[in-house]
């Protein structure tokens, strides 16, 4: 399938969904993080079955936070830099602001918590990702090192399950960016920054 029609028909399909209202979309992101939330705890679970089971590997429970033999200043210097930017954007919750109940006390506590929440989850699940599979330079293929981490512990099933929830998630980001920035023009055209009779 040409990549231009992928990302046609996934701009089509958010735009279908965002188009039904905020509560259709607020629903639709319930029932997407329900979805990955099953998955990732079948992964730390098969993880921990994997790594202190009656046939688990050797593992240094240090090593994924400092290794003398791959330490290398640079390339943590620019895996922060993309943990930084990947940061960037949660500031999009601010942009619903008028849809949510109590804006001041819960807009704050929605952009503080995800970041904690994701910032949690995401260090323990690479930890244990290290601890699953230590030599980082093997994966088959390192833009989807995860899902390969995923068959390590839980077989071809978690594997699969794994892509899914990364499209899945994908979804869900691609949904809420387009949510974000549809209330952010219409703001600014409601307030003649933009033309209003387009955006307004």
């Amino acid at each position: 399938v040409p990549f231009p029609v992928w990302v046609c028909s996934f701009a089509l399909l958010f735009t279908w969904f965002n188009s039904r209202g905020i509560k259709t979309s607020a629903r639709m992101n319930q029932i997407l993080i329900t979805i990955m939330s099953v998955v990732i705890v079948i992964f730390m679970i098969a993880a921990l079955r994997y790594l202190f089971g009656a046939n688990a590997p050797e593992v240094s429970l240090i090593k994924p936070f400092f290794d003398p033999a791959t330490f290398n200043l640079p390339l943590v210097a620019g895996g922060a830099s993309i943990a930084a930017l990947t940061y960037i954007g949660f500031d999009g919750v601010s942009t619903l602001s008028e849809e949510v109940e109590n804006p001041r006390r819960n807009i704050m506590l929605a952009t503080v918590l995800t970041c904690l929440v994701t910032g949690v989850l995401a260090s323990v699940q690479v930890y244990v990702g290290q601890l699953v599979w230590p030599d980082f330079t093997s994966f088959p293929n390192i833009e989807t090192a995860f899902s390969y981490i995923a068959g390590r512990v839980g077989g071809d099933g978690l594997f699969y399950a794994f892509n899914a929830t990364l499209l899945i998630a994908s979804l869900g980001s691609g949904m809420s960016a387009q949510l974000g920035a549809a209330r952010l023009l219409y703001a600014m055209g409601r307030e003649n920054v933009l033309p209003k009779k387009v955006f307004g």
